[in-house]
């Protein structure tokens, strides 16, 4: 029996298939639009148009697959991956892009899921060549090597004349250790097509991984001769040509994968080479070319902050950051660089505030989290700073960088077999990587029993990498380590020769050159560069040094003058100003001139830190206070002037809350220093706060252990805890190093009435 509808239930029907039909046109109109972007390799386009596509019908599930792989062709494969993902779900049935995603998953380090995915392509097609080879290589991310080598051979007998297959049944056993049999499978790829470009890129990179590098280079050449336009091959060569410091060679190919290319990330890895060869002139006319297209403005902008900073212009390079945030409030990638910035002019509490910024306005920010760690670990915040770290590789697996810093902060807390188990890690991620393998040599050079494993080490990387200078220097360190101090020296030059600007190999000769009694070698050595870099505060200390060495105090005098110019937070530099001012018997004439000059300039935080530091040292006490107070009140970033202040403070027994409070803001400026952290520790003793006191003093020691100041007041901190032992080993160890120090009468009536 017919029925009739009402009107008006008729009339809404029909409005909901009309809306729904003008959806799915719209739909199928942006996905044509983004396609025709993808095939002109206009990405950035097509993942507008996709995103649109997917707005108007969120269950196309093909405009979720294409725009995943648009993603990754932009090299965003964070996003790629959650595309992917939504892609698998829709697309349960469709095996080839059950595997694209498996694939993905791979790259991410996401094994279990990868494996799961796989096993659910071969339940519906046991003999799926993708869902066979993404099985054995979950496997192998699983260390299931001999089961993943089980499920390539399989693969090889369901299509056995594919070249793919052999190589991927080479890579299982060279992670098995089986050289030969890997080397046999790589062969066998090329034999069945002797002009395929990926099987000759596996053999290339298997000689690479065994350390055959004329091979390597040999079998890549061989590629380029088959496809000229492989960009695999020439990223490759160029590659390879970087570790094994042969640099220059590498230049033409990253060019030629550039222009091929014409993305943001080939410019910008070809910027990075130049910068790494010091051509930032080169590198900045990439980058401007970079900036010009609107879609990469941000991305080449902040590389161009960072260069800029890197060269003293501190001021430009804040105001690119500046602008980038005025266009975009919540750009993470600019707010994590500001916080670096800011980190490396020593504005500790500032840099905090932007790195938890940047987290604010992205969580999945790996800058963020990577610039957050380092802030802690300039805090001292070891297990903070732990704690991002760990964060950047849980988002970024493979990130480099994060690992190095967790291989350093555990050798810190001399927690050395997880440091070793962190770098064993890091070089098995990165089998070629120098600073990977450096860092493992570093944490075997902590105890004398893990020296011959470092001496294997490192006499493998300068075999590897016999023309970097950092190789050499990581020799020079293990003679260091050993007290072979002549062989030591000669691995330093060496590296020097190398690299006449390789600065960590000259602060270790100019060590050397001090320690053995040669402070005119390490004058002619610092010279050169000082010449070239006068306003370097590193180069400048080492400076000072020497000529104390030398006993030529109008020269420390000059240089140390110019250092507090430069960097009017070096407490050291203060320090060591005094000492020469009180060594030469010139503390009233620096009065009057540091009094003329705060004339002049009423508001110089310098100049009134230095009358500060003199008065205290005629023992002027009260005038001392007034010009460390005015100092800090000019410059709250004083951290010489707030940690003298607390000092005098917490000597004299006045204003304990607002020593504490001086004390901590010289930490946040200098959180490594160990005369800061001495300070802090002794106001935390006044105030009665004795496990706070003694954590700091721990560190303060451990960061110096020479100062008599740090282990006595340790000691007098242990004893007022009532450690009698940890105190008498603290005391006694400053009576050993000054016998007779300021407090030396004060140390024996303590120890006089320990009672073990």
């Amino acid at each position: 029996m017919l029925q009739y509808k009402p009107l008006a239930a008729i009339v809404l029907s029909c409005l909901v298939a009309s809306s729904c039909a003008d959806s799915q046109a719209a739909a199928a109109r942006y996905f044509a639009s983004g396609e025709e972007y993808f095939a002109k390799k206009q990405y950035s386009e097509a993942i507008i148009q996709y995103r649109n596509a997917l707005e108007a019908d969120p269950r196309l599930a093909r405009a979720h697959i294409t725009l995943a792989r648009a993603y990754a062709a932009n090299n965003d494969y964070k996003t790629a991956y959650t595309e992917y993902r939504h892609a698998g779900d829709l697309m349960t049935d469709d095996l080839q892009v059950q595997a694209e995603v498996g694939n993905m998953l791979l790259l991410g380090r996401y094994f279990d899921d990868a494996k799961e995915r796989a096993q659910k392509i071969l339940q519906k097609e046991p003999s799926h060549l993708g869902g066979l080879i993404l099985l054995g290589n979950a496997l192998a991310g699983l260390q299931d090597l001999d089961s993943a080598v089980t499920v390539a051979e399989r693969a090889i007998r369901v299509d056995p004349n594919r070249e793919g297959v052999y190589s991927n049944l080479g890579a299982l056993q060279l992670a098995r250790g089986n050289r030969t049999d890997a080397e046999q499978a790589f062969k066998r790829a090329i034999a069945l097509d002797p002009e395929s470009v990926p099987a000759h890129l596996s053999l290339a990179n298997f000689y690479r991984a065994v350390n055959e590098l004329d091979a390597s280079e040999a079998e890549l050449k061989r590629a380029l001769e088959l496809d000229p336009a492989s960009l695999r091959a020439a990223l490759a060569l160029a590659s390879l040509y970087i570790e094994t410091s042969l640099p220059a060679r590498a230049e033409p190919y990253l060019r030629r994968v550039a222009e091929t290319r014409n993305d943001a990330g080939s410019w910008l890895d070809l910027a990075d080479y130049l910068v790494s060869q010091r051509r930032t002139t080169d590198a900045l006319t990439v980058l401007d070319k970079l900036a010009a297209d609107p879609g990469s403005y941000a991305v080449a902008r902040i590389r161009i902050a960072a260069i800029t900073h890197s060269a003293g212009r501190t001021t430009e390079a804040h105001a690119i950051v500046a602008d980038l945030l005025r266009r975009n409030p919540n750009d993470a990638r600019a707010l994590a660089l500001e916080a670096r910035l800011l980190l490396a002019e020593r504005r500790v509490d500032d840099a905090l505030v932007r790195a938890r910024a940047a987290i604010q306005a992205d969580p999945n920010s790996d800058d963020g989290h990577f610039a957050l760690g380092r802030i802690y670990s300039a805090r001292n915040e070891i297990e903070s700073a732990r704690r991002e770290f760990n964060e950047v590789r849980n988002l970024s697996p493979g990130r480099l960088d994060a690992q190095i810093e967790l291989v350093q902060l555990h050798i810190g807390r001399k927690e050395i077999d997880t440091a070793i188990q962190i770098a064993t890690s890091a070089v098995q991620t990165h089998r070629n990587n120098l600073e990977a393998r450096i860092a493992l040599i570093r944490s075997l050079l902590v105890r004398p029993g893990d020296q011959p494993k470092a001496n294997v080490q490192v006499q493998n990387l300068v075999r590897d990498f016999p023309s970097s200078p950092a190789a050499k220097a990581a020799l020079g360190s293990f003679y260091s380590a050993v007290k072979d101090t002549t062989a030591a020296r000669r691995e330093f030059e060496r590296a020097l020769e190398l690299d006449p600007g390789y600065m960590d190999a000259l602060a270790e000769l100019v060590a050397i050159d001090l320690s053995t009694g040669r402070p005119n070698d390490a004058r002619k050595r610092l010279n050169k560069w000082i010449q070239k870099q006068p306003n370097d505060p590193v180069l400048l200390l080492m400076g000072a040094k020497v000529a104390l060495a030398e006993r030529r105090l109008p020269e420390a005098e000059r240089i140390l003058r110019h250092l507090v110019e430069v960097d009017s937070a070096n407490l050291e530099a203060y320090a060591m100003l005094g000492q020469v001012y009180i060594a030469a018997n010139q503390l009233p004439a620096a009065t009057r001139e540091f009094t003329a000059m705060v004339e002049r300039d009423p508001n110089s935080s310098t100049a009134h830190t230095m009358l500060g530091l003199l008065m205290h040292a005629q023992r002027r006490v009260p005038e001392a206070i007034v010009h460390y107070e005015k100092a800090f009140e000019s410059d709250s970033h004083s951290a010489t002037a707030a940690n003298n202040l607390a000092w005098i403070l917490a000597e004299n027994d006045r204003d304990l809350d607002r020593a504490l409070q001086l004390a901590q803001s010289a930490k946040a400026q200098l959180p490594n220093d160990s005369s800061v952290l001495d300070t802090l520790g002794w106001v935390y003793f006044k105030r009665g706060m004795l496990p706070l006191a003694t954590t700091s003093l721990e560190e303060a020691v451990q960061l110096n252990p020479a100062s008599v100041m740090s282990n006595y007041h340790l000691g007098v901190a242990y004893a007022k805890a009532g450690d009698d032992a940890k105190a008498r080993k603290s005391i006694e160890q400053a009576l050993k190093l000054e016998p007779n120090f300021a407090r030396a009468d004060d140390a024996k009536k303590i120890l006089a009435k320990l009672v073990y």
